[in-house]
């Protein structure tokens, strides 16, 4: 411990302490605007000058570390004159635009004017004028004569994301913020510079000129659109939902969000929303009354008896909404045929030692199974950026590479049967990183089952393993823990699916889940919907899977009801209501309840624990014969899904295309060049799709982004061999 005295007052602080956090532990402000408690000392801007004895200038306190005995001065008449002079320097070509400035009411400049700034500026020529409502890129707006160069929104660039594509340009009084050759701020990351900036020089495109702070109603809540969790801020005006911020969670996502959290949030508000129960009368689905809808659904429950009723989703649902699910089909129901995956993800968690995402700060090795946590869980994968530069080996094993050469990489014999499974993979990088002192962290995208029982031999070698599971859904681990998998003699999804499209099954109840474009096997899962004599679908929107339904629910989105969701790890995070839902719409737990009541149940006591998920929760995809020729592999993409983020428009310009990646040998092998259009083909299953091609995926392979609505990846079957035909030019021009 230092010990030193601040304006007088005596305290004791760990040593490598700064000044400034020395001073606000003893309730004494300091100034700052290029100070960021997530970003390294910079010391820019020159507001948090302080005296200090015996240095022969002021120091800044957000650069200058304590040391023994020393004697800090805060509130001089030199200290107040030098802020006074910054403040005037940093005004003296600032706009006077506070009225119109999105950042009015909430900016830092605005704050240490009033209080620090003088009562009149002595500078009078005219103002250096710079760009105006430039575009910085798809979400963000550029106003240059605002900036003070405090450099948060670079250094975050450089610091956080590792990725330098912003920088300082020109010199002197040209001095601009600017990206490389004016190319698009693209990044997944890219609103975190809006929270950073300190006045209103980088603001939100879809949120400008929406409202002003002291409009707004805030909750604390949590982002929903991966399994990560992380903690945001919603803002809403006038019951209409405006902007959702990050929220500093350290052990969660410290402050950062993806772009697809941050401006994926008005599906909400969307006309195509649902707002009414429908059946379906003659063919067609109609809008029909609360009470006519319930008692049919009923109905279709009671006359097929539990053993041919299947329940599939809860991924979606809060933990208290899960657990009313498991009571509706376990104990009201009778039925064992409960299981809330949907999608790619067919495992449960494994009992293996569970891990955290601050294990990820001090793993000694990181290993990603089939997934890729730039796409799929982009807060994730800012720790995994921040371990490699630290020096920490990444060991990649999928059909693709994320984090290009010099890390290591094992395409898996799921997809190319030559190389070695994924399973024998793992088991050689378990003895070759056996006693390692840190943690080894596995992040794993629970898609190959083989893999399961690997994970059991890891955590009986390597006690400090340490395994995350990247859900397919938000709240997979919820769901796990409320039991919403199948029990004893219970049928999982794809046997559900299979005892639908074969007559066995008289009800199936979709909640919150879109199999028919998320569920590998397309043409199982089509047929499935189509033959089941009755299908509920319980859901925000009328997807490709609610075509098809006999009674169609709608329900509240997320930020219109409370509760709590588990993240990736297990760790229970707040969920708060922040607008009404559209026509007074209950939320899944509220239909659950309806239910209950109507079919005899019994909601009121507490609810009974769930029993475990079994250790051995995985369960097989047909897995075709190995064959010449490309084999079909699929990725999942930031803002891919045909759920919540094709009907939030802020979305709209960076929602991805149809296409296919090749190895360049691949394409060069059939003359195929990038941006040439061709038609993938497998048995009666055909898409056409754009080539692109990259060396970090595998030879061998062609990579199709996964849940495209207008181009769905499931007609073909994953690791199947696929013939690849260019098209025409004439016949794709309009």
């Amino acid at each position: 411990m230092i010990n030193l005295t601040i304006d007088g007052r005596q305290t004791s602080v760990p040593e490598g302490t700064l000044v400034l956090h020395a001073a606000r532990e003893l309730g004494i402000d300091i100034p700052t605007f290029c100070h960021h408690a997530r970003l390294l000392p910079f010391g820019a801007c020159r507001m948090c000058l302080v005296e200090i004895e015996k240095a022969p200038k002021l120091q800044t306190a957000c650069t200058t570390v304590v040391s023994e005995g020393m004697v800090v001065r805060t509130d001089t008449e030199q200290v107040r004159l030098t802020r006074q002079s910054v403040l005037e320097f940093l005004l003296a070509n600032h706009p006077l635009d506070c009225p119109v400035c999105d950042k009015g009411g909430e900016c830092e400049l605005q704050d240490l004017t009033h209080r620090w700034g003088a009562p009149a500026s002595q500078f009078r020529e005219a103002k250096n004028r710079k760009g105006k409502a430039l575009p910085f890129g798809p979400f963000i707006v550029m106003d240059e004569e605002r900036c003070i160069l405090c450099q948060r929104c670079v250094r975050f660039d450089q610091e956080v994301l590792g990725e330098g594509g912003i920088g300082l340009m020109g010199r002197g009084f040209r001095t601009r913020v600017g990206t490389f050759q004016g190319r698009p701020y693209d990044t997944p990351f890219s609103g975190n510079v809006v929270d950073l900036c300190p006045v209103g020089a980088l603001t939100s495109r879809p949120y400008r000129f929406r409202a002003r702070p002291w409009d707004l109603t805030s909750v604390a809540s949590t982002c929903l659109h991966c399994s990560v969790g992380c903690a945001a801020r919603l803002d809403a005006r006038e019951n209409h939902w405006v902007r959702l911020r990050g929220a500093d969670d350290p052990a969660v996502n410290q402050g950062w969000l993806c772009d697809r959290g941050r401006y994926g949030f008005g599906f909400a508000a969307s006309p195509e929303r649902l707002t009414a129960p429908q059946l379906r009368r003659g063919g067609k689905l109609a809008a029909t009354s609360w009470e006519e809808a319930l008692d049919r659904v009923v109905q279709a429950l009671r006359e097929a008896g539990p053993d041919r009723v299947g329940i599939i989703g809860g991924g979606r649902l809060t933990d208290q909404e899960a657990a009313l699910l498991h009571h509706l089909g376990r104990q009201v129901l009778g039925t064992a045929h409960l299981d809330r995956r949907a999608g790619r993800q067919l495992t449960a968690t494994p009992h293996l030692a569970g891990g955290t995402l601050e294990d990820l700060d001090r793993a000694a090795h990181i290993v990603l199974i089939g997934c890729d946590p730039e796409e799929t869980a982009p807060v994730l994968a800012l720790r995994v950026r921040q371990a490699l530069r630290r020096g920490t080996p990444v060991t990649e094993l999928g059909p693709w590479q994320t984090y290009g050469p010099g890390h290591a990489w094992i395409p898996p014999s799921r997809w190319l049967p030559a190389v070695g499974s994924t399973a024998t993979a793992l088991a050689g990088l378990r003895e070759e990183l056996a006693g390692q002192d840190q943690p080894v962290v596995l992040v794993w995208s629970g898609e190959d089952a083989a893999v399961h029982d690997e994970l059991a031999r890891w955590r009986q070698a390597m006690p400090g393993a340490r395994l995350l599971i990247v859900g397919d859904q938000p709240n997979a681990r919820g769901a796990e823990a409320a039991g919403l998998l199948p029990g004893s003699g219970g049928r999982s999804t794809p046997e559900l699916l299979a005892a639908a499209a074969a007559g066995d099954l008289q009800v199936l109840y979709l909640v919150g889940v879109n199999p028919a474009l998320s569920f590998p096997d397309g043409a199982l899962v089509r047929e499935a919907l189509e033959k089941v004599p009755f299908l509920v679908v319980q859901d925000l929107f009328a997807t490709e899977s609610a075509r098809s339904a006999h009674a169609l629910l709608p329900v509240a989105a997320w930020s219109e009801k409370t509760g709590s969701w588990s993240n990736l790890e297990g760790r229970h995070r707040p969920l708060a209501a922040l607008t009404p839902a559209p026509e007074n719409l209950p939320d899944d737990g509220g239909i659950f309840r309806e239910l209950i009541r109507r079919l005899g149940g019994e909601v009121s006591a507490p609810l009974p624990a769930p029993a475990p998920p079994a250790a051995a929760a995985a369960y097989p995809l047909s897995t075709p014969p190995a064959a010449e020729g490309l084999r079909v592999a699929t990725v999942e993409l930031t803002y891919s899904g045909g759920g919540t983020v094709l009907h939030a428009p802020a979305l709209s310009p960076v929602l991805p295309e149809a296409w296919v990646t090749l190895h360049p040998e691949e394409a060069a092998r059939r003359d195929l060049a990038p941006g040439q259009v061709v038609e993938l083909s497998c048995g009666d299953s055909r898409l056409t799709l754009s080539v692109r091609t990259s060396a970090q995926v595998a030879p061998g392979l062609a990579l199709v982004p996964r849940r495209l609505p207008h181009s769905p990846d499931n007609l073909l079957t994953e690791g199947a061999a696929v013939a690849l035909t260019p098209v025409p030019r004439k016949e794709v021009l309009p």
